[in-house]
């Protein structure tokens, strides 16, 4: 993988990350609230971008999407399946992100702790 390509990810994650997708444990409803859509509408403009096919988001916040095939042989069909809710005690409200680019296993103190 390139350097560029890393680069993308990478600041595709640090995006992810960001967006409040906290769920609502009480709700009847699926999804349980109307921001865990706002994640899904992200992946859904990118999918498009990277020519995704058949890219469908339903009300119940489920997002399918077909990736053509780049060889031409008959290859394995590949699922890849997530989640996007989070829980009130780790939503991505106010999330600030940190990369440690060289980790070396020491312990990690981050900014807002006591």
């Amino acid at each position: 993988m390139n350097e560029q390509t890393m680069l993308d990810l990478r600041n595709r994650f640090l995006r992810y990350v960001q967006v409040d997708t906290q769920s609502e444990e009480a709700s009847p409803t699926a999804p349980s609230t109307a921001i865990q859509l706002d994640l899904q509408h992200v992946l859904q403009q990118e999918l498009a971008e990277m020519g995704a096919q058949e890219i469908l988001l339903t009300d119940y916040g489920c997002l399918f999407a077909t990736i053509p095939s780049t060889v031409e042989q008959d290859v394995p069909t590949v699922a890849l399946l997530a989640h996007v809710d989070t829980t009130a005690a780790f939503s991505g409200f106010g999330v600030k992100p940190l990369l440690h680019e060289k980790y070396d296993g020491a312990p990690i103190v981050l900014p807002d702790d006591p």
